[in-house]
């Protein structure tokens, strides 16, 4: 398969590619220095859950979803993109600051982490006090995750919310495309932005897992 290399404001130049098993999912990103996609900057993993609700009243077609990310990695690809990184995350990221002392290239370091809560610890506090987020410093949100579209063999329409999760069970020979939502225009405001339209579709691979790639 060759992926395409997308655009999107920023600019930011990447390769998108997630798996999904039930209600979990894997997202891989991958960011280029160039429109296509040649030169390797860094990557970002991204590991959480989805529950896919009621249909959309934004947008037609689409179903609305809550998702919660656990944890996110990013991966320099050379030693001024982990300098950059290291200086960035000790100066505006205090939560990292006793466990960071250094970067290397190809080497992943967490930039967030929301573990699930544990019944069994005696205290809720002292859970939360491992929680923190840098992602923002990477303008990085899964909020695509909140308006999602199945589409199998032109526009045949896959009932999502039968199992309440993207259906692992399709015949190997159809073709879906996956739709996502749409990021905001403007990089600083993706955090909070809520999706009225979606990105270029992903197609599904034919993993062992359902793994969607751009076409």
């Amino acid at each position: 398969m060759i992926w395409q290399c997308e655009i999107r404001p920023g600019p930011e130049f990447l390769l998108r590619k997630y798996f999904f098993k039930r209600t979990s999912f894997i997202a891989h990103q991958y960011y280029y220095a160039d429109e296509e996609c040649i030169k390797p900057v860094y990557s970002i993993v991204a590991k959480g859950s989805y529950h896919l609700q009621q249909e959309s009243w934004r947008v037609p077609g689409g179903l609305e979803a809550r998702h919660r990310v656990s944890e996110v990695y990013v991966i320099p690809y050379h030693h001024h993109v982990a300098d950059h990184f290291y200086r960035l995350l000790k100066r505006f990221c205090p939560a990292m600051k006793p466990k960071l002392t250094t970067m290397e290239p190809l080497k992943k370091v967490k930039i967030l982490q929301f573990p699930r809560y544990n019944k069994y610890l005696k205290s809720r506090r002292k859970h939360l006090m491992h929680d923190f987020d840098c992602s923002g410093l990477f303008n990085f949100t899964m909020n695509e995750l909140q308006l999602i579209r199945l589409e199998i063999n032109d526009n045949e329409w896959n009932d999502l919310e039968k199992n309440n999760s993207i259906d692992l069970k399709q015949d190997q020979h159809s073709q879906r495309e996956l739709f996502l939502g749409d990021l905001h225009t403007k990089t600083k405001s993706r955090q909070s932005h809520r999706p009225t339209s979606y990105q270029t579709s992903l197609l599904d691979s034919k993993g062992l897992i359902v793994s969607w790639t751009l076409p």
